[in-house]
């Protein structure tokens, strides 16, 4: 008998829809995947608020808890900043007047929780310790969400003492290969989050292999004990269940980015690209869908000051599902000119709905593309242009593809069979 809680606090009190988010979505979603496995018997949501984790009931979060709780992260990240500013005497002072306002909004936050399971006729919410499982049971906690604002040591570590298996979901190293492209707060506390998370778990599952092989070569840095480490998939449909309510209409062929403009995704070198196709005269338009920027403020007024825009150029912020689905199944292609990514959630998601794909020639996009997808030499503008030329000259509006990519039901089961594999492992050691 195996019971699995997945770890998601972050996400549902989010209304961010950025890769990790929609990678949480989806895996909730599909947890009945889990639940048909062998051997697994129970899967439950959990959060982490209020230095405990407790078991959510099956309806969703009150609007109320969501703005307390963006209330909450506002004040951590002013208290991070008052820190630098003033001096140390100072700094405690507003740290204690902090600290109470935390503990106000998370009971409330909680509160609310209580009254919204009561009224729907359950019982209030369960810490995980209190959850009474049968003696022989097997426990897996997967911290899938990217909850590195928590100090969740302790509660992790009562559950291995009461026999517990905890696993942690590793999107990428990025903030300890390429600092310089995320934000400082991010960085700090994904970095510090990760550094205590490798001596304290007892296994790791990467979202690509590229991402394994940088855990494995980066934890030998860390610690000397090696944690077991394996890899799944990511799923790639997207919600076509609702009409398309924003369409764009150009008569060009278009060419699609997706994710949030920050450094790292190379937006520049892809509208430098475009910029010289138009001086020479050829059709093609950029499309960029983006639901968060950062770090890139000289590149934004670039793109709402260019005098091609909502011509040949075009942003579309805050995409929906809906707008994704219809702009990968119209584009030209979608191009991937990121220097560093975990995976590349939008190569599989436009390779699934029929759409090309040209990408920057970094390792993991030829781990996920495969033979599927068109590289252009790295960091090279020119070289994508010729790319984007040729794409236009060949243009067809569909085309149907002999590899699909794996569903989202289908990454839902493989995380669950990849923590299950890890857990034999452990027993044996």
């Amino acid at each position: 008998m195996t019971i699995i809680y997945l770890e998601c606090g972050t996400t549902i009190r989010s209304s961010f829809n950025t890769g990790i988010q929609r990678v949480v979505r989806n895996i909730i979603n599909n947890k009945k995947s889990i639940e048909d496995l062998s051997f697994v018997d129970e899967c439950h949501l959990v959060e982490y608020v209020d230095q405990d984790f407790y078991i959510l009931p099956k309806t969703t979060i009150a609007p109320d808890v969501v703005k307390a709780d963006a209330v909450l992260r506002f004040l951590q990240s002013t208290n991070i900043f008052f820190k630098k500013k003033c001096n140390p005497h100072l700094h405690k002072i507003f740290k204690y007047i902090l600290h109470g306002t935390y503990a106000e909004l998370v009971n409330a936050r909680i509160r609310w929780g209580h009254v919204k399971a009561a009224k729907k006729g359950r019982s209030e919410l369960l810490k995980l310790n209190k959850h009474k499982t049968p003696s022989e049971a097997k426990k897996i906690l997967i911290l899938l969400d990217s909850s590195w604002h928590d100090d969740m040591w302790p509660r992790v570590s009562d559950f291995q003492k009461s026999g517990g298996f905890v696993y942690a979901v590793l999107y990428d190293l990025i903030p300890f290969s390429h600092p310089e492209t995320v934000e400082i707060t991010t960085r700090k506390l994904h970095t510090n989050w990760w550094r205590s998370a490798i001596k304290k778990l007892d296994g790791v599952v990467c979202i690509s292999k590229a991402v394994q092989n940088e855990l494995n070569e980066w934890q030998l840095k860390i610690t000397h004990n090696k944690l077991p480490v394996d890899y799944f998939y990511l799923g790639s449909e997207l919600n076509e269940s609702d009409p398309v309510i924003k369409v764009l209409n150009t008569p060009s062929p278009f060419f699609l980015m997706v994710g949030s403009i920050e450094p790292r995704k190379n937006h520049s070198i892809v509208l430098d690209a475009f910029e010289s196709l138009w001086l020479r005269g050829i059709s093609g338009s950029l499309v960029i869908c983006a639901n968060n920027s950062w770090m890139s403020e000289e590149l934004m007024e670039r793109i709402k000051a260019h005098p091609q825009l909502n011509q040949q150029l075009f942003l579309v912020e805050k995409a929906s599902d809906r707008d994704l689905v219809y702009l990968n199944k119209s584009c030209c292609a979608l191009i991937m000119a990121s220097i560093a990514e975990g995976f590349g959630l939008p190569i599989v998601e436009a390779l699934q709905l029929g759409a090309k794909v040209i990408c920057n020639d970094i390792p993991v996009f030829r781990e996920i593309g495969e033979q599927n997808v068109t590289y252009f030499s790295f960091n090279n503008s020119h070289s994508l242009e010729l790319l984007i030329e040729d794409h236009i000259n060949q243009y067809l509006p569909t085309r149907e593809l002999e590899k699909k990519w794996i569903s989202w039901p289908e990454s839902a089961r493989m995380l669950g069979e990849k923590c299950l594999g890890l857990s034999i492992k452990n027993e044996v050691r």
